[in-house]
């Protein structure tokens, strides 16, 4: 009773609330979803990443407006990279890094479901991580190849994306058999080539040229700043 009283007394409070609830989202797109992660556990900051929409024929499907963004120089994403501990009893580490589009624009990535470049000397374009003891990620992957649409999702304008992959310590790959509570560990997006056209499914099915003879993608390398084993941010 004293809750509705107090509700009738002061009709301003509903107000008060849905505003800062608006200041929340308007202030930063990334707050809300942050904020809901952080009081909900089992709540992630994005959806999977392997879950977005995919690259569908970039011959015809693509924005002049994401072509635009990019053709930039400067990075369209940021990443955040976190794990679970690693104690003397765990049995598994978890590796999450969070995407997130700073631009107006869709932005293509190179995602593989459950699974991250772990050796990043060898030619491959994507999302990797690297120890933070390890040589500087070289700016290498595929070159001269259309990628194939199953590799291609699409970030929405100012969305996030979660890519999150697990693995059993007693078969870790070789690239992680470093790790250790007190090591350090960073998340990188690399992509050297825009992708050439590729054919469409069913060429008969459309009556004029493709309009675009690249696939679109952003061409360039991004880190996420490193973090210790076990941060949760």
């Amino acid at each position: 009773m004293q809750l509705f009283r107090n509700r009738r007394d002061n009709p301003n409070a509903l107000v008060a609330v849905v505003l800062l609830f608006l200041l929340v989202i308007f202030a930063g797109p990334g707050n809300l979803p942050r904020l809901l992660s952080s009081v909900l556990p089992f709540a992630d900051e994005g959806v999977p990443c392997e879950n977005l929409r995919d690259g569908f024929n970039r011959a015809y499907h693509q924005s002049l407006l994401g072509r635009s963004v990019n053709q930039r120089v400067d990075s369209p994403i940021n990443l955040i990279i976190r794990t679970t501990a690693l104690t003397d009893q765990s049995t598994t580490i978890s590796i999450t890094v969070v995407i997130t589009n700073e631009t107006v624009a869709p932005v293509p990535l190179l995602i593989s479901p459950g699974q991250f470049i772990l050796s990043p000397e060898q030619a491959i374009s994507g999302l990797g991580i690297t120890l933070n003891t390890a040589p500087p990620v070289p700016f290498t992957g595929e070159t001269g190849t259309s990628y194939a649409e199953s590799r291609i999702r699409l970030l929405g304008p100012r969305q996030r994306c979660v890519h999150r992959v697990t693995y059993e310590l007693a078969n870790r790959p070789p690239a992680l058999l470093g790790l250790t509570p007190e090591s350090n560990i960073k998340a990188f997006y690399r992509n050297p080539f825009v992708g050439t056209v590729a054919i469409p499914n069913n060429p008969q099915e459309y009556v004029s040229p493709p309009p675009y003879n690249d696939q679109g993608l952003w061409v360039g390398i991004v880190e996420s700043p490193p973090q210790k084993i076990g941060t949760d941010n």
